[in-house]
């Protein structure tokens, strides 16, 4: 049975899931951090997934808009690379926010 996608684009979905990943890992270290110091913060999954999937969508519009157009020897700018990475993004944000508009 052939792949339900091409190898680029399941790289393209992993690499946008990581990157959410990292970004709410990180925010999840951070905001303790940012409260001990006194900055009154209101942190919420849904504002984490939103700056998650934001970091996301500038990360593969650069990827895709700045770093392959400079690298075309290597590289193609596909836009449906760009929506595969943040689509990547949506597997971890998504839940995230819906959780938190359900609970």
């Amino acid at each position: 049975m052939p792949p339900l996608l091409p190898q680029d684009k399941a790289n393209h979905v992993f690499y946008g899931a990581l990157i959410a990943c990292v970004v709410v890992c990180l925010s999840a270290l951070v905001m303790p951090v940012l409260r001990h110091l006194g900055l009154p913060l209101v942190v919420t999954a849904v504002r984490v997934a939103y700056t998650a999937q934001l970091v996301v969508v500038g990360f593969a519009a650069w990827k895709e808009w700045s770093y392959d157009a400079k690298h075309t020897d290597v590289h193609t700018v596909d836009p449906r690379d760009f929506a595969a990475t943040v689509a990547g993004g949506l597997l971890v944000t998504l839940p995230a926010a819906l959780m938190e508009a359900l609970l």
